[in-house]
C-alpha cells in the first residue's frame, strides 16, 4: 500500500487528476448497475418487449380477492394483443378484452385454482386491438407472499390462434372422413407405417363380427385367412415403397367363419410436414359377383395397367374415366376427379375436330376408327399418337391414345440414314470403278464427291499403327477439321484398328447384302443421324481407311459426338 501511495504521489498533477476522474467514472457505472440489480425481475421484464414477445407470449400476475384484477403484465403483452400493459391494467380492461363467456369462465377457474391451490390452464378467446377474434392460453399457478398469504396467480400467456385453427381443421377433416367411412358399404382400415391399425369403419366391424377396439393395433390382420396374412402384409409394404395403384385378390373370414373372396386396394397418404405415411386400406367382398361382373372387373384392371392413355367419352365428348397412364400424362393426381375434363384437355383441338368429324362417323358405321393425332403432355407441348376410337353404345365411346412420337422419329432417322447410305455407297462405287481402295487418289475422290454430291461433304483419313487417325483429304469443316495431315489419337493402344483388320467387327455386307462391298466396307457408324462413317479395307494389303460423309450445315461437333 505504501508503495502504491508513493507511486501515486510521484505522478505529476495532470496524471493524478486523470486517474481520479477515471476512478469516479468507474464508481458511477458500478452504482448504476447496482440500482438495476435492485429492481424486481418483474420491473425489468416490463421495461420493453423482449424474447417472450417475439414468441407470442407474456408474463402476468393477477389477484382474485376482492375481485379479479390483473396487477402486472409484461410489456410483451402488446405483441400478443396490440394493447399496451398500461391500458390492460386499468380496472377490468383485460377481462373486457376477452369474449364475454370466456371471461366468466376464466374468473371462476382462477378463483377455484387459488382456493384449491393447484395450477390452471385455460384457452380463451379475445379481441385484439384490430378487432379480430383470436385465441390465447393462460398457464398460471397460485403465489404467496413471504408470510404465506395468497397473492393470487402468477403465470404466462401465449397466443395460440394458429394451433387452434389447425386443430379445428384436423377435427373437421376427421369428422368428414368418419362420416364418409361409416356411409360406405366398403371395408376400411387406417394403418400406419408399421401396419398397426388406428381406425376402422362399421362395414369392416360387421364383416368380422368384432367391435372396433378388437380390430385396432395388430388384430385387424386376423380377419384374413391365415395363409393370406403374410402376403397381404408384403403387399402393403410394397405399396409403401412404390406408391403404386395395384389391387390384390385375397381371402377373408367373415363373422360366420366362411371364407370370402375380397379385393383389397391400398392408398398411401403422406403428411407433408412430418413426412409420415398412412395407409387407407379398402376391402370389397366380391364372392357373390356374377361372371359378367368379374369379367368387367378384370377388363378394368387390364385397362388401368395398360401403357396407352385410355378413356371413356360421354356423348358430349366429356371424359368420364381416365386410366393411370392418361392421368400421369396430363398431371392429374390419383384422387382428382376426371369426370369434368373436356376431350381437348387430353388431345389438341385439331385432333378433337378430326375425331368429331371422322372418328364418330366411322364408329357409327363400323364401330371402330383409327387415325393419328396429337396427345397433350402440357399446355404448350404435344406428342404424336395413334388414336383408336371404339363405339360403346348409346352415344358413348372409348378412346385409346398410344404415343408414337419416338417411333416416327426413329423411322424418319432410319429413312434419312438409308438415303445417305445409298448416296455414299453410290459415290464410292462410281468413283472407284470397282477397284478403288484406301489411299489411292484420295484427293481426287474427295473432290469428285463434293462436285457430284453437293449435299455431302467428304473427308478421308487413314489409320496409323500407333492408334492415330491422319486426315488425308477433306473438302471443308468436317469431323476432325479440314486441315490436311492433322493427326488425332483416339485409341492409344491400337486395339480398335487391329480388330478392324482382323475382321472382328461385323461386315456391313451381312446387313445390307451389297456384294460389291464384301471386300471393302467393314463397319458403319451412325452419328446423331447427321453423318455416315464408312471403314474401308484394302483387299490387297488390308490397310484400313475411314471415309466420312457429312451434311454441309454441320459446323460444330460436341465432344460427346466426337
Amino acid at each position: 500500500m505504501d508503495q502504491f501511495v508513493s507511486a501515486f504521489l510521484g505522478l505529476d498533477e495532470t496524471a493524478r487528476m486523470s486517474l481520479m476522474a477515471l476512478a469516479a467514472i468507474v464508481g458511477l457505472i458500478g452504482l448504476l448497475i447496482g440500482l438495476m440489480l435492485r429492481r424486481k425481475p418483474e420491473q425489468i421484464e416490463t421495461m420493453k418487449p423482449g424474447l417472450l414477445g417475439s414468441c407470442g407470449a407474456a408474463t402476468l400476475r393477477c389477484r382474485v380477492v376482492p375481485d379479479l384484477r390483473f396487477t402486472e403484465l409484461s410489456a410483451d403483452i402488446e405483441t400478443v394483443t396490440g394493447y399496451s400493459a398500461d391500458v390492460l391494467l386499468q380496472d377490468d380492461a383485460f377481462l373486457r378484452m376477452l369474449e364475454e363467456s370466456d371471461a366468466q369462465h376464466f374468473e371462476s377457474r382462477a378463483r377455484k385454482a387459488v382456493q384449491d391451490e393447484h395450477p390452471m390452464v385455460a384457452d380463451l378467446r379475445y379481441f385484439d386491438a384490430d378487432g379480430r377474434l383470436r385465441w390465447m392460453q393462460i398457464r398460471a399457478e397460485p403465489s404467496v407472499d413471504p408470510k404465506g398469504r395468497s397473492r393470487g396467480l402468477v403465470g404466462i400467456l401465449r397466443e395460440i390462434t394458429e394451433q387452434k385453427s389447425l386443430a379445428a381443421d384436423a377435427a373437421n377433416a376427421w369428422a368428414r372422413y368418419h362420416a364418409l367411412a361409416e356411409a360406405t358399404p366398403t371395408m376400411l382400415w387406417l394403418l400406419d407405417e408399421t401396419l398397426s391399425c388406428h381406425a376402422t369403419n362399421s362395414a369392416s366391424e360387421r364383416f368380422a363380427g368384432l367391435a372396433e377396439d378388437q380390430l385396432l393395433g395388430e388384430s385387424w390382420i386376423e380377419a384374413f385367412a391365415p395363409e393370406q396374412r403374410e402376403a397381404v402384409e408384403k403387399y402393403l409394404l410394397r405399396q409403401l415403397e412404390e406408391s403404386s395403384a395395384a389391387q390384390r385378390d385375397t381371402v377373408m373370414i367373415d363373422a360366420h367363419g366362411r371364407n370370402r373372396n375380397v379385393v383389397i386396394h391400398a392408398t398411401i397418404v403422406r403428411d407433408e410436414s412430418s413426412g409420415q405415411a398412412h395407409i387407407v386400406l379398402v376391402g370389397r367382398d366380391v364372392t357373390d359377383r356374377s361372371e359378367g361382373e368379374k369379367q368387367l372387373d378384370r377388363m378394368r384392371r387390364l385397362v388401368d395397367a395398360s401403357e396407352p392413355s385410355t378413356m371413356i367419352l360421354a356423348p358430349d365428348m366429356r371424359v368420364t374415366m381416365l386410366n393411370p397412364a392418361g392421368r400421369e400424362l396430363i398431371g392429374l393426381g390419383d384422387r382428382q376427379a376426371a369426370d369434368s375434363l373436356a376431350l381437348w384437355h387430353i388431345v389438341t383441338k385439331d385432333t378433337v375436330d378430326e375425331i368429331r368429324s371422322e372418328g364418330i362417323k366411322a364408329c357409327a358405321e363400323g364401330g371402330l376408327w383409327k387415325g393419328t393425332g396429337q396427345l397433350r403432355c402440357s399446355e404448350d407441348e404435344s406428342v404424336a399418337a395413334e388414336i383408336t376410337v371404339v363405339a360403346l353404345g348409346d352415344g358413348w365411346h372409348g378412346l385409346i391414345a398410344r404415343e408414337i412420337e419416338g417411333e416416327l422419329r426413329r423411322e424418319a432417322d432410319a429413312a434419312l440414314d438409308r438415303r445417305r447410305l445409298t448416296v455414299a455407297l453410290g459415290a464410292i462405287e462410281r468413283l472407284s470403278g470397282g477397284g478403288w481402295a484406301p489411299g489411292r487418289s484420295t484427293e481426287r475422290i474427295v473432290e469428285s464427291i463434293s462436285r457430284h454430291y453437293p449435299e455431302l461433304r467428304a473427308t478421308y483419313a487413314s489409320f496409323g499403327d500407333d492408334g492415330s487417325i491422319i486426315v488425308e483429304a477433306s473438302d471443308g469443316p468436317a469431323w476432325m477439321g479440314s486441315a490436311k495431315g492433322r493427326i488425332t489419337t483416339i485409341d492409344p493402344d491400337g486395339s480398335l484398328f487391329q480388330r478392324l483388320r482382323d475382321n472382328e467387327i461385323v461386315k456391313i455386307a451381312d446387313v445390307w447384302d451389297e456384294p460389291e462391298l464384301n471386300r471393302g466396307v467393314l463397319g458403319l457408324e451412325e452419328t446423331m443421324a447427321r453423318s455416315l462413317a464408312v471403314v474401308l479395307v484394302d483387299p490387297g494389303d488390308h490397310s484400313t481407311g475411314l471415309m466420312l460423309f457429312e451434311r454441309p450445315d454441320v459446323y460444330e461437333w460436341t465432344s460427346d459426338e466426337t
